[in-house]
């Protein structure tokens, strides 16, 4: 049984790529390659980021799901956003293995600011 590490080539990222740190990156690509995982062929997501900070990374189930969550199930609207992607542990098969995981960072609308056309009037109209 293949270990888990040596199912992606050296081309994707790898939690021990991190260096222990997580690491802010911007989505510049999603594609989808084939991949090999227990004999099965397997379609996946993978980001490509801005500059060559990081290696291109396979989206897993798990971070695939958090970022459509947090951008939408469209992948072409993950472009240009940014995401934080660090390296954890996680259980698999009864078993400690080292993962990534990934947390998009999100702008926050500025709050509306208040004119001071007039005050706040709490009364209901007459007219309805």
């Amino acid at each position: 049984m293949p270990v888990i590490s040596d199912l992606y080539s050296a081309k994707h990222l790898k939690p021990t790529d991190l260096g222990g740190k997580p690491v802010t990156a911007t989505i510049r690509d999603v594609t989808v390659d084939s991949f090999q995982n227990d004999g099965d062929n397997v379609r996946k997501a993978v980001l490509h980021f801005d500059g060559n900070a990081i290696k291109p990374m396979v989206v897993n189930k798990t971070n695939f799901v958090v970022l459509a969550h947090a951008f939408g199930p469209n992948t072409d609207a993950w472009i240009g956003r940014q995401i934080v992607v660090t390296p954890t542990m996680t259980p698999f098969k009864g078993k400690m293995v080292e993962t990534i995981r990934v947390e998009p960072l999100l702008t926050q609308a500025a709050p509306e600011t208040m004119t001071n056309s007039g005050s706040l009037n709490d009364e209901i109209p007459k007219s309805w």
